[in-house]
């Protein structure tokens, strides 16, 4: 691993604090699941949720009604255990059903949660016969993957991603020898469904578990 480059670059104030966005949500539209994850996050989830940060476009007020994602980074007061995850999964989906305004729910545990959320990922996708499921899977999976890296940021880094594109710029600079995967879950991890190629399940599989399993063995 080189010296990264994108030192003070992305994301942070002058004086070293992630960059916080200047107002709150305010697209009326989206309040609603707002205010009812921050409910969510103090019951059940409760004390085991140090913070939470909301990012993306519905922090950024530019989310578009049934087609936006809403994200959610969550820092644990610990290392997951099987039952958080459990729990977490569960306030997810409990979001998703309640709040169609959203496309999907998703929450980044930067404890490490990766490993076994990626592995979900890859059993579904290899059981699924849906190609529809499948590509939807593989988008979901891409951008899960993509986040992850930064569990893999040097601790002298003064960066911090405010975007699914900031991710593999940063995580790139890091580890440039994991530049071609980087560039392969990109393509699955578009906005656009045009701008996807077509899945071909056993190779995004192998991958995916490839990649996890290297994430785990360099933390």
């Amino acid at each position: 691993m080189r010296e990264q480059t994108l030192v003070a670059k992305i994301g942070v104030e002058l004086n070293g604090y992630i960059c916080m966005i200047p107002t709150g949500p305010n697209q009326s539209t989206f309040l609603a699941v707002v205010d009812d994850l921050r409910s969510m996050l103090c019951c059940p989830l409760g004390q085991r949720v140090d913070s939470a940060y909301l990012y993306g476009s519905v922090a950024r007020s530019e989310a578009v009604l049934g087609r936006s994602d809403l994200d959610v980074v969550l820092v644990l007061s610990g290392k997951p255990v099987l039952q958080d995850d459990i729990d977490i999964d569960a306030a997810r989906k409990a979001l998703e059903t309640r709040h169609s305004e959203v496309l999907k729910v998703d929450f980044d545990a930067v404890n490490g949660d990766f490993y076994e959320v990626l592995g979900g990922y890859a059993r579904r996708i290899s059981t699924e016969s849906d190609s529809a499921v499948i590509a939807r899977l593989a988008r979901e999976a891409s951008r899960k993957r993509i986040r992850a890296t930064n569990v893999l940021r040097p601790d002298v880094s003064s960066s911090w991603p405010q975007s699914l594109e900031d991710h593999p710029a940063l995580f790139i600079d890091a580890y440039p020898q994991m530049e071609q995967e980087t560039a392969f879950f990109r393509l699955f991890a578009a906005s656009s469904q045009s701008g996807r190629p077509q899945v071909v399940a056993a190779d995004f599989v192998e991958r995916l578990r490839a990649f996890s399993e290297w994430m785990r063995q360099e933390l």
